[in-house]
């Protein structure tokens, strides 16, 4: 069910999906995948939320289920159709990845979030929530770079210049890795008008 989307065409896909709710008429799984490929393949958003309904009556996780369906819509977004259904826009998206959270705050679901957010240009909702995640096995030089990239869209070059410092702080003194933030570091302070600084 999982590895066909990747190794086959749509059909053999449709054909798993439905091979799989023959099998496991009481698995959520199938229903989820059923509704994803005909919001994907077909557009048929009435027959993908009643899909996706069957989904959340069945599933013990219904954050799993909300997280999926925000996924789905996103990307269908994402590539360009927004017009095709009512259903299909970023901010309805974003409201089942908060329905996800709400349920079960999942640092993947959190990130997922502040990447939408980011997206949409909303950089301190964003910047927000990357930070929360600060305190979490997330925490790496990548997440305090987003931070940074928020901060630094909104112009405010001094936090920007300071989630790189943590950036850099999660390696080991002079490790070389540090080096693509260091530089980064510097060309914040170049954007900011600290020539000086940024040598």
């Amino acid at each position: 069910l999982y590895i066909q989307p990747m190794m086959g065409d749509s059909l053999s896909w449709l054909n798993a999906i439905n091979d799989f709710i023959e099998m496991f008429p009481k698995s959520h799984e199938g229903y989820q995948s059923l509704a994803e490929y005909t919001a994907v393949y077909y557009r048929d958003m009435a027959t993908a939320e009643k899909a996706w309904n069957k989904a959340l009556s069945l599933a013990g996780n219904k954050a799993e289920v909300h997280f999926g369906k925000g996924k789905v819509l996103n990307s269908i977004v994402q590539s360009g159709d927004s017009v095709s259904h009512g259903m299909l826009s970023l901010a309805n998206a974003l409201t089942y990845v908060d329905k996800a959270i709400a349920i079960e705050p999942l640092p993947l679901y959190i990130s997922y979030k502040a990447d939408m957010l980011y997206g949409m240009q909303r950089y301190s909702e964003a910047a927000e929530c990357y930070g929360t995640l600060a305190a979490t096995e997330m925490r790496s030089p990548e997440l305090f770079s987003k931070i940074s990239q928020c901060h630094v869209s909104m112009k405010d070059y001094v936090k920007g210049v300071e989630m790189l410092d943590s950036a850099v702080g999660c390696f080991r003194q002079g490790a070389r890795d540090a080096a693509p933030y260091i530089l980064t570091r510097a060309l914040v302070k170049v954007s900011a008008g600290k020539f000086r600084d940024a040598v």
